[in-house]
């Protein structure tokens, strides 16, 4: 097995991560076995014999992004294995100075979810944001839900119209609850696709469909972490017995290669 890379992990301050379990388990109604701290991840990345972690916080509301963005800095000070997105939402009054506040912080991207930050990801103000982050660190967004059309894949599939210079990661392989959108929008372009919280709700078909018809450099593994550990999504990933070079490439080579590793 390569080295192993999970590029979608979440966590929380020792303090909150219980109240922040009990929000997800609510906001999505499935269970989650996790902790959600800090400790509890790298246990996580250390049992799948992970090297790094990407942390991808979410700021629900503008004022929260400050002390979020903080947190994260310290963890990824105090912890090496962990590798930290920016928290940034689209209704900041500030955000060129925010945005270059990430850079110099030394965070890897930024991360959006705009079902937790109810904004349409195609819509005038996220086009905003999206013109200050292009060609200058990757973005991820989630993306696609059964019960909100924020995320959908037609609207990420639109930023990528307008935004050539935009490196953008679509999470859950670029909705997994809207599949079919996804393979007519959004497969085989040039878009990255991580594979959290998917190949348990897809089958096998499915998925293999994905990974047969989209660039083998525009795939990476994650797990969703609370949700899942990094070694239950890598069994999941594991038993589709895809080819070894073109596994390589999803648990470690290409994001490897989008951080700067």
């Amino acid at each position: 097995m390569p080295n192993i890379i999970d590029f979608h992990m979440h966590a929380y301050p020792d303090a909150l991560a219980h109240k922040a379990i009990a929000h997800l388990r609510d906001f999505y109604g499935i269970p989650f076995e996790q902790t959600g701290t800090v400790e509890d991840m790298c246990l996580s990345l250390t049992q799948a014999n992970c090297q790094y972690g990407v942390m991808l916080p979410t700021a629900v509301a503008p004022q929260n992004v400050a002390s979020i963005n903080t947190w994260a800095k310290s963890v990824m000070a105090h912890t090496p294995a962990i590798l930290s997105f920016a928290a940034l939402h689209p209704a900041q009054h500030d955000l060129a100075d925010c945005f270059d506040s990430v850079v110099a912080d030394g965070f890897y991207g930024v991360k959006l979810h705009p079902d937790f930050q109810q904004f349409n990801a195609d819509s005038p103000e996220a086009f905003t944001l999206y013109d200050v982050i292009q060609g200058r660190l990757p973005l991820l967004l989630h993306a696609g839900d059964l019960r909100y059309d924020y995320s959908a894949p037609r609207r990420i599939a639109r930023i990528l119209d307008n935004f050539p210079n935009l490196t953008i990661i679509a999470a859950h392989l670029g909705g997994c609850f809207n599949y079919d959108e996804m393979c007519e929008t959004l497969l085989g372009r040039d878009i990255y696709l991580d594979t959290s919280s998917a190949l348990w709700i897809l089958d096998d078909r499915q998925s293999r469909h994905i990974f047969n018809n989209h660039d083998g450099d525009r795939l990476l593994f994650g797990s969703d972490y609370p949700l899942h550990t990094s070694g239950y999504e890598l069994d999941l990933l594991t038993k589709l017995k895809l080819p070894d070079p073109l596994m390589e490439k999803i648990l470690y080579a290409n994001a490897k290669a989008l951080l700067n590793l």
